[in-house]
Formats: C-alpha cells, structure tokens, sequence
C-alpha cells in the first residue's frame, strides 16, 4: 500500500530561526543541502 504525502509539508522556512532557508521539516537540514548531495551523486 503506498501513501501519499504532500511534499508542502515536509518543508519548511521559519521566519526568525538562522538565514530563513527552506529546510526538512523539524531538522536543520536545508533543501540546498540535500540537491548539493543529490548532484554529487549520493543518495539515502
């Protein structure tokens, strides 16, 4: 069974918290990041 989520929820920008960058969802992880590694070639 596969579920559906919406991706608007899994990112996040915070107003107030460090340079206001998207990130995942409740990490520091920000979206830069993870297409940097994308485009590195790594993956999970």
């Amino acid at each position: 069974m596969t579920t559906t989520v919406e991706i608007g929820t899994l990112i996040v920008s915070t107003p107030g918290t460090g340079d206001c960058r998207p990130c995942i969802a409740k990490t520091r992880i920000t979206v830069k990041n993870i297409a940097i590694d994308f485009n590195a070639g790594l993956t999970p």
